[in-house]
C-alpha cells in the first residue's frame, strides 16, 4: 500500500500537509474502496459501464483501450502501480463510459467511486488539491502521449514507453504495447530488435 500513495505524499507535501495525516486520509480513501485481485486479462470495466467506477492501483499493470468493429484493439493509456484509471472524460460530460479497463498483468486495485471524491473535494481542500494531482497527472501523461506521436518516429516512441514502463515493460503483450505506440506488432519487433543492439 505505502507504494500506492508515495507520489501523492510527496505532492501534498508542497502544502505543509504532515505525513501523519496524509496516511490518516489515504487510509479513509481506502476504507472507501473495494479491494480486489486478478490475474492478467480481466476485463474490469466494459463500454456501457457506469462512468463513475474508478481503479486505484496498489501492484500491476492496467489499461484502458477501445475496439473497433474489425475487432482490432487500440490501447489509450496504461497505468500501473500508484495509478488511477477510469473514464475521466465521459464522467465530466455524463456519458456512458466508452472504454475497456483490463488487468495487463496480475493486479490488486481498489475500486472507488469517483463522485465520492468530488464531494470530498468540495468539503476539504485536501481532498480538492488531491483531486487536482491526479487530473493533473492524467492531462500531463495525455499531453506527453500526443505529443510523442506527433513528433517522434516508432523506434523513439518504443525507447520512451521502455524507459517510463522500465518496471513492467517485459510484462505486456507486444501486441498490446503496438497497440498504444500507434505501430504494428512487425514495426514493434523492428524497434526491439533495433534497441537490442
Amino acid at each position: 500500500m505505502k507504494n500506492m500513495f508515495k507520489a501523492v505524499e510527496s505532492y501534498m507535501k508542497q502544502f505543509n500537509y504532515d505525513e501523519k495525516y496524509i496516511a490518516e486520509q489515504c487510509e479513509l480513501l481506502l476504507k472507501m474502496c473495494q479491494r480486489e485481485e486478478y490475474g492478467k486479462g480481466k476485463t474490469l470495466s466494459a463500454p456501457g459501464s457506469s462512468n463513475e467506477e474508478f481503479f486505484f492501483i496498489e501492484d500491476g499493470v492496467l489499461r484502458s483501450f477501445l475496439v473497433d468493429e474489425k475487432n482490432r484493439e487500440y490501447t489509450r493509456i496504461f497505468e500501473c502501480t500508484g495509478g488511477v484509471i477510469g473514464p475521466y472524460s465521459e464522467y465530466q460530460n455524463g456519458l456512458p463510459s466508452r472504454y475497456n479497463i483490463e488487468t495487463v498483468t496480475r493486479s490488486v486495485v481498489y475500486r472507488f467511486n469517483i463522485a465520492t471524491i468530488y464531494k470530498l473535494a468540495e468539503e476539504s481542500d485536501f481532498w480538492e488539491y488531491l483531486l487536482a494531482f491526479y487530473i493533473e497527472k492524467s492531462l500531463l501523461t495525455k499531453n506527453q502521449r500526443e505529443t510523442e506521436l506527433l513528433i517522434n518516429d516508432a523506434f523513439q516512441r518504443y525507447l520512451n514507453f521502455k524507459e517510463r514502463f522500465s518496471e513492467y515493460h517485459h510484462l505486456i503483450p507486444q501486441y498490446k504495447m503496438a497497440s498504444y505506440l500507434g505501430v504494428t506488432p512487425e514495426g514493434l519487433n523492428r524497434s526491439i530488435k533495433k534497441a537490442a543492439c
